[in-house]
């Protein structure tokens, strides 16, 4: 639970909802959508999220997500 929250700390709160749409699947195009902001704002975003994650895509933050309990697939 400790890792989850340090995990999460880092993280502002637009940081934090953006995850939550690409988590969730979301395109920046979609995010930009929903949230009411320019794609480059979100793309800029996004960015900071995985340089501060050390993540390099998408790909990993969702595993990242999975790794601290944050999200969970069923099979």
């Amino acid at each position: 639970m400790d890792s989850n929250k340090n995990f999460i700390s880092r993280l502002t709160t637009n940081e934090r909802t953006y995850l939550r749409y690409v988590l969730s699947g979301y395109t920046a195009r979609q995010i930009a959508t929903s949230v009411k902001r320019s794609r480059r704002t979100v793309e800029s975003h996004l960015r900071s999220i995985r340089l501060k994650l050390n993540c390099q895509s998408k790909n990993q933050l969702v595993l990242l997500a999975l790794q601290h309990g944050l999200v969970s697939i069923d099979i």
